[in-house]
């Protein structure tokens, strides 16, 4: 079978709504995948990703859509981010009941003695 050569169901053995794994098993990719790409539909307002609403609690994908957007071969991931999207993010911590992003204020740390340096080690930058 040639990698060109893929047959799409034409929606008669499939329910009306599938579940986001199931639209990834159509589209060929895990069931990971398929939420991130769910989501992305979401987040994207429907330019981008595998259509999907919300019934209740759970996400459901119409099945013509989705057949539709196969088709037509607008499942999609997104352009690539833009440069301050890829920046680390810093975590926050809680101490003390104040949010922080890192380790303690300057001022906590001027509080705080200087800790000498062991004996039998010599200083790094010898004084004058």
């Amino acid at each position: 079978m040639d990698d060109m050569d893929v047959t799409i169901p034409m929606g008669r053995d499939l329910p009306y709504m599938l579940t986001v794994p199931q639209a990834g098993e159509l589209v060929g990719v895990g069931r990971t995948t398929a939420h991130k790409l769910a989501r992305l539909y979401r987040e994207s307002g429907g330019a981008y990703g595998i259509p999907n609403v919300r019934v209740g609690h759970n996400l459901r994908v119409p099945r013509y859509e989705l057949l539709e957007r196969i088709r037509q071969g607008r499942i999609t991931p997104s352009p690539a981010p833009a440069a301050d999207e890829l920046a680390p993010r810093r975590r926050l911590t809680v101490r003390r009941g104040v949010r922080s992003a890192g380790g303690p204020s300057a001022s906590a740390r001027a509080d705080r003695p200087r800790r000498e340096p062991p004996p039998d080690q010599l200083p790094l930058f010898p004084a004058g």
